[in-house]
């Protein structure tokens, strides 16, 4: 059994200032909601009960941050880490979006061969408890995430 090194949820993010606010999924319903087709961020808010006709597909993330950043769609579903990186990459400024609505939680874990013995997994995990307790854990997900 392992400890997520950190948090990654699926949200749905939307420009700053673009006042939506997610309470149901009626609310979602109301919106042009970006996602890859097939992927987890599609697959997700299907699964909550949203119309697949709220849902606006893509290929690629790009292509949905940009339709996110041109107001061709409201929402984008996607786990919040990878929306960061992606609008970073594409010259955006991650700040100018905000996550609307948590879909779900869910953790970023190392995986280890099972030739690894405990010992040396606790003792990583001890690192990283180590780092978070300093804040330099926070000064490095902001610069990178």
């Amino acid at each position: 059994m392992g400890w997520p090194y950190r948090n990654n949820p699926l949200v749905l993010l939307a420009k700053k200032g673009s006042g939506i606010t997610i309470n149901s999924v009626a609310d979602m319903n109301r919106h042009k909601i970006g996602v890859v087709k097939d992927d987890v961020g599609e697959q997700q808010v299907l699964a909550l009960g949203v119309d697949k006709k709220a849902l606006k597909g893509s290929s690629k993330q790009p292509q949905v941050a940009k339709k996110l950043a041109t107001g061709r769609v409201d929402l984008w579903s996607i786990k919040l880490t990878a929306a960061k990186l992606i609008l970073k990459d594409l010259g955006y400024n991650p700040n100018d979006f905000e996550v609307v609505y948590t879909v779900s939680e869910s953790g970023v874990y190392y995986a280890f061969s099972p030739d690894v013995d405990d010992a040396t997994i606790k003792a990583l995990q001890q690192g990283i408890d180590a780092v978070k307790e300093s804040g330099e854990y926070k000064t490095i997900m902001d610069k990178y995430y």
